[in-house]
């Protein structure tokens, strides 16, 4: 009986465990010791590689000092080979003149690809990096400020600017469907957040009016409005609007013309005033305004809703100033055709003055038909003189005796 021989079973060898290998330490032909002295030298130093860093960033700033000197270029003009200084509009620019360079070789600034946006709410417009996003003129954009994260809408594409500082302002990304959602959570807290603080204020009796309210889109800080006559104490109503809200809240006092802005109305026009409108920061405005463009000096006729001057009276302020200049003064005696007559009344738009003959009759003519006579040498000394003495301060001898 012959014994079958059983298989021998094969042996499986164990596998070592590979370390793992970088970009680097991995075998090129003809060089065999390069993984060996990889592992041997280890990862390079933070210290080391930003050594390295400053030092190729120095190599870089004295070749181009040698390009200039050596083909003697003008560094107050802009050539094809560095970024081109683009402004923007002079109405943009004016605000931001201190961190913009002028367009001129300097080694100390950088060149910043930015935008210029505009906060919605509260018509603020600054100047933020957009990175190396793509937009156009009147894309919504998400900005990142120093009130948190905010909505606005970019009033030009990026262009290159030369900055001395840090923008601390920063375009995140365009507006999408997830920010349009929480867009409108943000608008349902807001109104829901609006009158929990009226009844609390009416409940308290604080002598405040609230205006709106804004939850900044990035859900953790909610903003009140309010106006009031007087200070008022309203640390307890805070605590009370933290604790229901469950975020935290700011409480802005503002004037009545920021109010009109964020209320909105309409103006003595029939439009939407222009605070709200298109208005971004609020110019000084006085009743000589009103008088130069020959208005009626009626209150509520010159005023706006929110009881201040209208605002629009500052925008043909200096046409008419340029216009009154060359019209005749009322009360001057002019040389017609007719004979000699006086000015009454001076239409600036028209072009036209109404004058007073000598028989005592009206005639309505343009400025270049009449002939402006000289005013008397003598009635124009004696003006100068006596202002001259209004003017003049009298000696300190003169006041110790008075004393």
């Amino acid at each position: 009986m012959t014994e079958t021989s059983k298989p021998r079973k094969r042996r499986r060898r164990r596998k070592r465990p590979r370390k793992p290998r970088s970009d680097g330490d991995e075998k090129r032909p003809g060089d065999g010791g390069a993984e060996q002295s990889a592992r041997e030298s280890g990862p390079t130093p933070w210290s080391q590689q930003r050594e390295e860093a400053d030092r190729a960033r120095r190599m870089v700033e004295e070749r181009k000092k040698r390009e200039i000197e050596e083909k003697d270029v003008d560094p107050r003009k802009v050539y094809s080979d560095r970024p081109v200084f683009l402004a923007s509009h002079d109405d943009l620019e004016e605000q931001f003149v201190d961190d913009l360079v002028e367009p001129e070789w300097n080694m100390d600034a950088e060149w910043k690809r930015t935008a210029y946006a505009l906060i919605p709410i509260t018509r603020n417009r600054l100047i933020a990096n957009a990175g190396d996003l793509h937009f156009v003129q009147g894309d919504q954009v998400v900005l990142s400020t120093n009130r948190g994260i905010e909505l606005g809408f970019a009033l030009e594409s990026p262009v290159y600017r030369e900055f001395r500082g840090e923008i601390k302002n920063r375009i995140l990304r365009k507006f999408g469907y997830s920010d349009s959602r929480q867009m409108t959570r943000n608008e349902t807290k807001s109104v829901e957040a609006l009158e929990l603080c009226r009844k609390l204020i009416d409940d308290r009796k604080l002598a405040m009016k609230l205006l709106r309210v804004e939850h900044l889109h990035g859900g953790g800080k909610a903003v009140f409005y309010f106006t009031a006559d007087k200070r008022v104490d309203f640390r307890l109503l805070i605590r009370e609007l933290a604790g229901q809200l469950h975020t935290r809240i700011e409480m802005r006092q503002v004037g009545v013309r920021d109010a009109a802005r964020l209320v909105g109305g309409q103006g003595p026009c029939g439009q939407r005033v222009c605070c709200n409108r298109f208005l971004t920061r609020f110019s000084p405005v006085s009743i000589k305004m009103a008088k130069v463009q020959s208005l009626m000096l009626n209150p509520h006729k010159v005023s706006g809703i929110c009881g201040r001057l209208l605002c629009c009276l500052e925008y043909e302020y200096e046409q008419y100033r340029a216009i009154a200049r060359e019209a005749p003064r009322m009360g001057r005696e002019v040389q017609t055709d007719e004979g000699p007559a006086t000015v009454r009344d001076v239409m600036l738009i028209e072009g036209k003055c109404a004058l007073e003959m000598r028989d005592g009759s009206r005639k309505v003519c343009p400025w270049h038909e009449i002939e402006f006579t000289r005013e008397p040498e003598q009635s124009r000394g004696e003006d100068q003189q006596q202002g001259s003495r209004r003017g003049r301060r009298r000696p300190r001898s003169e006041e110790k005796k008075d004393e």
